[in-house]
């Protein structure tokens, strides 16, 4: 059992690959950045109560802030149960949202397979309440990492891959468009890359990276 921990990954094709996300736990509340965007985290806390957030320190220098202010949105997470994961956050990288020119990640960087066109990689996000006090948690397929926060709940990663259906090409495409009129009406130019918040078949929100301008899955990307 720690009070701190910190876990990252990336989907990498080898010369195209998505930001490299970063897990960060503190006592009992988990924070999620990604290396695309210096101005905002998701907050998931010990309460249940969670948010995406341009961080309060960054408001004044960030080059776009929504008319909602600096919080995106806030949810609740289903609450813990003893035995079984439950499911409360993801992340989704879409083969398409991978893109050439970045950053070679560093050594403690976990590196993804990329999935196949049309297809995504979701990390989910599991939390556990083991009542035996137990720390051998067997779980499948097998995770990614595993952490016990302070106060015995069991933070667990799993990764999965998804087909795109249309409704999710779709949304997806709306938000990109949607993201991209904001930014030129601010006069802040389109950045090449962003994030899209997505609800999940079962009822869970999680984020998705998206470009501001998308090609055909089966090509390079810009470079």
């Amino acid at each position: 059992m720690g009070k701190r921990a910190k876990f990252k990954f990336v989907v990498d094709t080898g010369d195209r690959r998505s930001a490299v996300w970063t897990v960060s736990i503190q006592k009992n509340d988990i924070y999620i950045t990604s290396s695309m965007s210096k101005q905002d985290k998701v907050s998931l806390h010990e309460s249940g109560l969670n948010q995406w957030s341009m961080q309060s320190e960054k408001v004044s220098t960030a080059p776009f802030v929504p008319s909602t202010g600096r919080h995106f949105a806030r949810w609740r997470s289903p609450e813990a149960t003893a035995g079984r994961p439950v499911k409360i956050f993801f992340v989704l990288v879409m083969r398409s949202e991978l893109r050439g020119g970045r950053p070679e990640p560093e050594k403690d960087v976990l590196r993804l397979s990329p999935p196949s066109i049309g297809e995504a990689v979701q990390v989910n996000f599991f939390m556990l309440r083991d009542a035996s006090g137990s720390a051998n948690i067997q779980v499948e397929p097998s995770p990614l990492f595993v952490h016990q926060l302070a106060d015995g709940r069991y933070l667990i990663l799993i990764a999965q891959t998804r087909k795109l259906g249309s409704g999710t090409m779709d949304g997806l495409s709306s938000v990109r468009s949607f993201a991209r009129q904001e930014r030129q009406k601010a006069g802040a130019g389109v950045g090449v890359t962003g994030m899209a918040r997505l609800q999940s078949p079962d009822g869970i929100w999680g984020l998705s990276e998206l470009a501001a301008a998308v090609q055909d899955e089966g090509e390079a990307g810009p470079k």
